[in-house]
């Protein structure tokens, strides 16, 4: 079985020595078209990552589903496994055959849950049972990371702290069906729980016991009646010294002192303001000078003037630069309307930002369909957090993209029609998108040493590691040879 290091993206080998525990009949189960819905497109917050917390939550099953050995024999690691079933047959092509993914992942459980199921062992279990011969691992209060530093305890346990495992080969050692699954689960160092809907509804019962005070009301009223008060009062000394206004230097006067005026002249003329129509003209006028001047200028972008215009491989640098910032934005709306608002200042400008999107979204589509097939230039695990950060989406949008389209050949401007019209489709929550965008990056504890995996190989060494995969020995942590060494000590 395989279990994923939620902060380094490294996929793990657990072998079936190290199972200590297994249920034989519950199986946490999920359908494909819940996973999507709620998962891969999530609409809530509580479902951006994928955890054992979550895998309960969605699935509804009791946990846990597996136990694990610890390498140091102190206790046990409770962990979650969970099938999604019912896969569509639309990536067959991309090797993915079976209708049942995810089984072969395991997801462990926090310490607090661990603590919480242990509870519920030693209370409802019978003194015989099974389940309290493995007692649940406590989390380090100081642990020592590989660059030699003291760090808190973490969330939950790390793969490198299960007995014997060891890092995996991807490309040698996984299935496009475990691939697949990888690449459908986005995972992060915490749990994730945005708090926006509960504070706004508590601001919004403050505010509306606020405002039902009656003392509240009776202030507000009488400040209503003095506003309405002043209001004509201004409005009737405005209308004096606007039939007194004889010439054009105290209108001017009378404009730049009097706050508010072109508003109330309006209202007490009913007429449009010349300066506000000629302000309007003046901007048309230049509008139409500045297009034309751009349009003749057809082969330099508008970045400086005709006589001090930046290089065109900066302002390509530059547009590339904007393209990789307008597809990260979480924010469909606002990603598209940027695109298109920047696409509209020249032909020049359209045609250098459209093919820079085109070739980001096309390669984007390529790794993510690459990772899926072989795994060995591109890691599924990673691949999973890359394209929130790189198109804000999931790689389920990606690869139904590359499967209907042939991405190299599409238009620029086709290609990314069909990219905002999938993300439409999708609706992921934009909360979701950045939160799985950002990286996971941190002092942690326990933290695994960097392997040798293929996401890091040439395509040289690819060959040369999987002769010498089955000689792998399983992984040492750092904690547990500075717990020898301080035995050794001690001694």
């Amino acid at each position: 079985m395989f279990m994923k290091d939620e902060i380094d993206g490294i996929l793990y080998t657990i072998p079936g020595s190290s199972i200590a525990w297994r249920h034989t009949t519950a199986q946490s189960r999920v359908q494909w078209s819940q996973w999507v819905d709620h998962v891969v497109n999530s609409k809530r917050d509580i479902y951006a990552f994928t955890n054992a917390e979550m895998v309960i939550s969605v699935s509804g099953s009791a946990s846990p589903t597996c136990i694990l050995k610890h390498h140091s024999g102190k206790g046990y690691i409770y962990a979650q496994v969970l099938e999604i079933d019912s896969v569509t047959t639309n990536y067959k092509e991309y090797g993915v055959n079976n209708k049942t993914i995810g089984s072969l992942l395991l997801w462990p459980l926090s310490y607090n849950q661990h603590t919480i199921v242990w509870s519920k062992i030693s209370e409802e279990t019978p003194l015989d049972s099974s389940l309290r011969a493995f007692p649940p691992i406590e989390p380090d209060f100081l642990t020592l990371t590989n660059d030699g530093r003291f760090s808190g305890p973490e969330t939950r346990p790390r793969p490198c702290l299960v007995e014997g495992a060891y890092t995996t080969q991807i490309a040698y050692e996984t299935t496009a069906a475990d691939r697949f699954a990888l690449l459908m689960n986005a995972t992060s160092r915490y749990l994730f729980r945005d708090g926006k809907a509960r504070n706004e509804r508590y601001r919004r019962a403050t505010r509306r016991f606020i405002e039902d005070l009656p003392d509240r009301q009776a202030h507000k009223s009488q400040l209503a009646n003095q506003t309405r008060k002043r209001q004509r009062e201004d409005r009737q000394e405005m209308k004096a010294l606007y039939n007194g206004a004889s010439n054009l230097c105290s209108m001017s006067a009378f404009i730049k002192n009097v706050p508010r005026v072109i508003k109330e002249l309006r209202v007490i003329s009913g007429m449009p303001i010349a300066s506000r129509c000629a302000v309007k003209s003046a901007r048309t006028l230049e509008s139409s000078h500045t297009s034309g001047r751009h349009e003749t200028n057809c082969g330099i972008v508008p970045f400086g003037n005709s006589t001090n215009a930046l290089p065109q491989d900066i302002q390509a640098m530059v547009l590339r630069r904007c393209a990789s910032s307008i597809l990260s934005d979480p924010d469909t709306d606002r990603s598209r309307q940027h695109a298109y608002e920047l696409s509209a200042v020249c032909t020049t400008t359209r045609t250098l930002l459209f093919e820079a999107m085109g070739e980001l979204i096309s390669d984007t589509c390529e790794r993510t369909v690459e990772c899926l097939q072989t795994g060995a230039k591109n890691n599924p695990a990673k691949m999973a957090r890359l394209t929130y950060t790189t198109l804000s989406c999931s790689p389920l949008l990606l690869l139904d993209i590359a499967r209907r389209n042939n991405v190299r050949e599409t238009r620029d401007e086709d290609l990314i029609r069909l990219y905002y019209s999938a993300r439409m489709q999708a609706n992921t929550c934009k909360q979701v998108c950045a939160a799985r965008a950002k990286p996971n990056q941190g002092t942690s504890a326990m933290a695994a040493m960097r392997s040798v995996s293929s996401v890091d190989l040439d395509d040289d060494d690819i060959t040369t590691t999987a002769k010498e995969s089955h000689n792998r020995k399983p992984y040492v942590p750092m904690t547990r040879r500075f717990e020898e060494l301080w035995d050794t000590f001690n001694k």
